[in-house]
């Protein structure tokens, strides 16, 4: 394994030290289940040629896809998300800027280009423009030129927490600053929508968005408080369709991640204390705690590999759940 430090972050000048490579600590206990540690802190989970690509608090990490060990980290201030491009760029949104890691490994500070340097998420649409949520308003970037939108423009905050793309093309937006805050949306003509608690959503702080044939899911919450919605656009307004939590059946009261890419029309749910939820079309709830193979019950973020596999990142590691929808 390859460790890269930068010891000061807008210059990222990085130096090599060999360490061993390393692979799960301990085996899971039950079959099916893999854990990859290190890296611990896992926040966001994307894959390249033959790589998977993480990111957490200690920086940013490669993860060989053939052998699911570590082969490369690199420090960074509280790397919070990452995006991979359609050229095969890496976009790093840390606590002190935002990085692009082009194909050949050479890396470029784009922090000037942002209306805060705390950015939270970086994500690319399907026009391929590159979204950057920070604490100042959101950055994008598009036929080369960077646009900043704040609360003058339509946000219902200028602390943006993650960005979000549904297939009508329409840019959703969650901020993260209880007991202000929600979600903002923004239209293909232009238009600003929003929602926040007053009227339906389960809590300020948005941590996650997925969508569904039925609309849009958005996932909030704080501690021991929050939940899920299932939001959908309608006459000139975002209208809550239905409300998940833990009086609904769910294992936990803070959502931190949602997938909705399933075979079988599923919603999976992680959570701040309670593992994973996997909530079926017909509405029946299975949930996988450190018991049933979790390598920690903080799930925050679900992503499904080249291969199938469905890839769970922890506040402690990485869990591989295989063969689960194969």
């Amino acid at each position: 394994m390859n460790r890269i430090a930068s010891p000061r972050v807008p210059l990222f000048i990085a130096t090599f030290c060999a360490v061993a490579a390393a692979g799960c600590s301990k085996p899971p206990p039950r079959e099916g289940f893999v854990w990859i540690r290190p890296p611990g802190d896992t926040r966001a989970i994307v894959f390249g040629t033959g790589s998977a690509w993480t990111c957490g608090k200690d920086g940013y990490h490669e993860i060989d896809l053939r052998t699911r060990k570590l082969v490369a980290d690199w420090e960074l201030p509280y790397a919070r998300d990452l995006e991979m491009d359609d050229r095969g760029s890496l976009w790093i949104a840390h606590i002190k800027g935002l990085m692009k890691r082009s194909p050949d490994g050479k890396t470029e500070d784009l922090t000037d280009k942002l209306p805060n340097e705390r950015a939270n998420c970086v994500y690319q649409d399907s026009k391929k423009r590159i979204w950057v949520g920070t604490w100042g308003g959101v950055a994008v970037l598009e036929h080369g030129k960077w646009r900043h939108y704040t609360k003058r423009d339509g946000l219902i905050d200028d602390m943006v927490n993650v960005v979000f793309e549904d297939s009508k093309g329409r840019m959703w937006f969650g901020s993260y600053v209880a007991p202000k805050g929600g979600v903002s949306l923004l239209t293909q003509k232009g238009r600003w929508l929003a929602i926040d608690p007053s009227n339906g959503l389960p809590h300020p702080n948005v941590t996650a968005f997925a969508e569904t044939a039925e609309g849009v899911w958005v996932a909030t919450g704080l501690h021991r408080t929050g939940g899920a919605a299932l939001l959908k656009p309608e006459d000139g307004r975002i209208k809550v369709v239905r409300r998940i939590s833990r009086k609904t059946g769910l294992p936990g009261a803070k959502v931190r991640a949602l997938r909705s890419d399933t075979p079988d029309g599923s919603i999976w749910l992680g959570f701040e204390y309670d593992g994973l939820a996997i909530l079926s079309k017909e509405g029946s709830i299975r949930t996988f705690s450190k018991r049933d193979g979790l390598c920690d019950p903080e799930v925050k973020c679900i992503v499904r590999a080249p291969d199938g596999a469905i890839w769970l990142g922890t506040r402690d590691g990485i869990t591989i759940m295989d063969g689960l929808e194969q």
